[in-house]
């Protein structure tokens, strides 16, 4: 059996949405930024990077592409993952990291 077939599709958005509710309610008790904490604190950095990875192979993107687009709705409070993918394709910075990657 192939593994990739079997697997049940992520569906990213919701995924995302549930992360950004989880996170929004911790208290930034760190001495970082909020984005900081959420990619340098221990306790949330793994979770943020598992959210990255799913906006990543949804999106066939590289790392900072997709820790980019997350920084972008989380900053941005946005909850709709398809229109952020479209914001991206507009978006400078997205395509700096897309050359840089």
């Amino acid at each position: 059996m192939n593994n990739e077939i079997d697997k049940p599709k992520v569906n990213v958005a919701d995924k995302y949405v549930e992360y950004k509710n989880y996170m929004s309610k911790k208290p930034n008790d760190t001495v970082l930024t909020r984005w900081g904490m959420y990619t340098h604190d221990p306790r949330y950095k793994d979770y943020t990077a598992s959210v990255v990875n799913m906006i990543k192979d949804d999106m066939q993107i590289n790392d900072d592409q997709a820790y980019y687009m997350l920084f972008y709705m989380v900053s941005n409070n946005i909850d709709d993952y398809e229109l952020a993918k479209r914001d991206m394709m507009v978006d400078e910075k997205f395509e700096f990291y897309k050359r840089k990657g």
